[in-house]
């Protein structure tokens, strides 16, 4: 804080004294209006500077943002949780999406990539309806449990409502409107809130104490891992399951047809290695690993094409499992 100093009135004066009760002035008083001017000039010069300064620090300082009518409306501040799942679409596309809960805040999140796994961005969630449609106000589905992409704009999800009970929605806009389907949902699943084995028939026992991952073959047929390390197999939509055989620690699979089928295993020196069967689950052989450091938990593709990724990023092999790079430059 500035502070100015006047003149001590116990200060000789260099002019006579001066009569103020008959009003005559002498030079004191002269002397005394010059003082009393360059006062008030000098604080008018400290108002305009820290006029200049305080104008200067508003015009910096970033405005507040109000939240944007493109915010998920209902949408919980928890970050995404639930499995990470990834498929593979046409083309270069690959879908990735969180499950999210039907009893864990946090919800689901769904992205897409155009250029095989190099870089995603992230979808619009759908919204509930409420019976007279979508509005601002309208909650998002809880999860996402199974996500087909036909095209970077054309997708398709099933996802699960307030009531937890699984719908199926698509986008053609790349996610900015969504549309309910009315039908059954087709589609192989974990059910986001008990935790069991769904077919496109309807639930199903795989014969798992808790299932560690899913891996659909086709309608009617899929793979489950069991926690405990039993693979476990069905070819008639889940109305009877055997035992495939055994592998430990899965993260995640994928089967490119009944017999053909990869997945990633933690294991020492290598936290998702890659193990293929050519069998239909019931022989399995180490291939090559994705990277050491890290579990992987999402895996698609197809012979030609694997891709193996978490929530950050993804790598490919193109000689089925034995050697993994980053997505090239498109």
């Amino acid at each position: 804080m500035l502070r100015v100093r006047g003149s001590s009135s116990s200060r000789a004066a260099p002019f006579a004294a001066v009569d103020t009760m008959t009003g005559f002035e002498g030079g004191n008083v002269i002397s005394q209006r010059v003082q009393a001017a360059a006062v008030v000039l000098f604080a008018l010069v400290i108002a305009g500077v820290v006029y200049v300064l305080l104008t200067r620090a508003d015009q910096s300082a970033p405005e507040f943002q109000e939240p944007s009518a493109g915010d998920d409306p209902g949408s919980s501040d928890e970050g995404p949780v639930g499995r990470l799942v990834l498929t593979a679409g046409k083309g270069d596309v690959v879908v990735r999406y969180r499950y999210g809960s039907c009893s864990e805040a946090g919800g689901p999140k769904l992205e897409l990539s155009r250029n095989q796994g190099r870089t995603f961005h992230e979808f619009r969630v759908p919204q509930v309806g409420e019976g007279t449609g979508v509005g601002g106000t309208s909650p998002v589905i809880q999860a996402i449990v199974a996500a087909t992409a036909t095209s970077p704009l054309k997708l398709t999800i099933a996802g699960a409502d307030e009531e937890c009970i699984i719908h199926r929605y698509t986008t053609d806009d790349g996610g900015q409107t969504w549309n309910e389907e009315s039908g059954a949902v087709d589609e192989w699943y974990i059910d986001p809130r008990s935790g069991d084995v769904v077919s496109p028939r309807g639930p199903t026992d795989p014969g798992c104490k808790r299932v560690g991952a899913l891996a659909p073959v086709s309608d009617t047929a899929a793979k489950v891992f069991c926690s405990g390390g039993v693979v476990r197999s069905t070819s008639d939509g889940g109305v009877r399951w055997t035992q495939a055989g055994r592998l430990k620690r899965v993260a995640a699979a994928v089967f490119t047809d009944a017999q053909t089928g990869y997945a990633a295993v933690s294991e020492p020196g290598c936290l998702s290695r890659i193990h293929v069967t050519v069998d239909g689950g019931f022989t399995w052989s180490p291939r090559g690993c994705v990277i050491e450091e890290f579990a992987i938990p999402g895996l698609t593709g197809t012979d030609e094409l694997l891709v193996a990724g978490g929530p950050v990023g993804v790598r490919l092999s193109t000689n089925g499992g034995k050697k993994w790079k980053p997505p090239t430059m498109k």
